[in-house]
């Protein structure tokens, strides 16, 4: 997956995020390309009592990103130096969508 340009604010801290209590967010950039391989793990869940059904694969993955605002600008490490504690894709039905019961 490839993200390229993506337009985010910085609002400094999670609480400014919620509350709107401080410093006044700034514009910001980020870029990035993620990839999943060697699937490890194929698996279903299926939840009846929280409405929820899924098939999954557990994977290997690997980022690189960058995030610029005015003044500021963070890049990460390669790809190849990534280390991933664990990636999973998946589809997932819930909710109005999970498949009626019986």
């Amino acid at each position: 997956m490839d993200v390229n340009g993506l337009a985010l604010r910085d609002d400094f801290t999670v609480t400014n995020a919620i509350l709107h209590n401080g410093r006044r967010p700034v514009a910001a950039k980020a870029w990035f390309t993620m990839e999943w391989f060697n699937p490890r793990r194929r698996f279903r869940v299926r939840d009846v009592d929280n409405d929820f059904v899924g098939r999954f694969v557990k994977t290997d993955a690997s980022i690189v990103w960058r995030a610029e605002e005015k003044g500021f600008k963070f890049v990460s490490q390669p790809a190849n130096r990534s280390n991933a504690v664990f990636a999973i894709l998946g589809h997932e039905r819930n909710g109005v969508f999970f498949p009626i019961r019986g």
